[in-house]
């Protein structure tokens, strides 16, 4: 067995749609990039890491270059979509895909654990280990975050009730919907590879699969439930998280929210001091 974490980033425009109005707490793109990376310890950790960069420049790719074993170069464009201009495409686009596809050609053996890690993302200490541990304990995928979406929404299907694990010790529970920052062991990567690849039906802006209850607009919540309803694999996540996205929170529709919910602004997760771990590691980079 062996740990392998694959990190996912993009330069563009720093003033463009990736950056503009959605990260949280850092001045700049440079800067959100590096207290992110620092606050993962890949130093104390013996893991092999890959970096895909979306539309790079020569700079940011040298300085991408000092923190990861590996980069690869991607002009998709974007993270993912499975249809343009309202028609289905088997095998979807975006980076996500693009380092899929590049994984799966790594020879990876079946119990290796697979991180997948976006370049929002904050760390606890220890972070890392403690995901690690997780993937190693659960048959399923690990998401290291404890979303605000939890305790808000009413789409949840299946998993509404849900056995308690303790692990690295932090409760563990089963939930529906993560994003693509994701853990688990490689196999389960390569067997539910092909659900990214099945087309939604998408006509006049509607996704017919939601009149049966079982998928939502946005592709990894469909990876998601597909992976529980077709496979009987399931997503767990920590509570209190030990990763969190730094982004404002975009609400579901207000058909989806519990009564009386107050929506948070961001999706800082709850029970960790969230800005002062960012503090903390941006103190260490000046």
């Amino acid at each position: 067995m062996k740990f392998y974490l694959y990190y996912r980033t993009y330069w563009g425009d720093p003033n463009g749609p990736g950056w503009l109005g959605r990260n949280i707490l850092a001045q700049s793109k440079m800067e959100l990039i590096q207290v992110c990376i620092k606050s993962m310890e890949l130093e104390k950790c013996d893991i092999y890491s890959y970096a895909f960069v979306d539309n790079s420049n020569a700079k940011y790719t040298e300085f991408i270059s000092k923190k990861f074993n590996e980069v690869i170069l991607t002009n998709e464009g974007k993270d993912i979509s499975d249809n343009i201009g309202g028609w289905p495409i088997y095998g979807g686009t975006g980076s996500l895909m693009r380092l899929m596809e590049f994984m799966l050609q790594n020879n990876h053996k079946d119990d290796d654990v697979i991180l997948l890690v976006e370049d929002d993302y904050l760390f606890l200490p220890g972070a890392l280990e403690k995901w690690i541990t997780a993937v190693q304990y659960f048959n399923g995928f690990v998401f290291p975050m404890d979303h605000p979406d939890r305790y808000i929404r009413n789409d949840d299907y299946y998993a509404k009730k849900t056995e308690i694990h303790i692990v690295s010790n932090h409760h563990w529970r089963q939930v529906e919907a993560a994003t693509s920052v994701m853990g688990a062991k490689y196999k389960l990567f390569r067997k539910t590879f092909f659900l990214r690849k099945i087309p939604r039906l998408f006509f006049f802006g509607m996704y017919p699969g939601r009149l049966l209850g079982k998928e939502l607009p946005g592709v990894d919540r469909v990876i998601n439930r597909r992976a529980h309803y077709l496979m009987g694999i399931n997503v767990y996540s920590p509570i209190p998280g030990i990763a969190c996205h730094l982004s404002k929170f975009f609400p579901p529709p207000v058909k989806n929210l519990k009564p009386g919910m107050k929506l948070p602004e961001t999706q800082l997760s709850y029970g960790v001091d969230w800005e002062a771990r960012y503090k903390e590691m941006l103190a260490t980079l000046q």
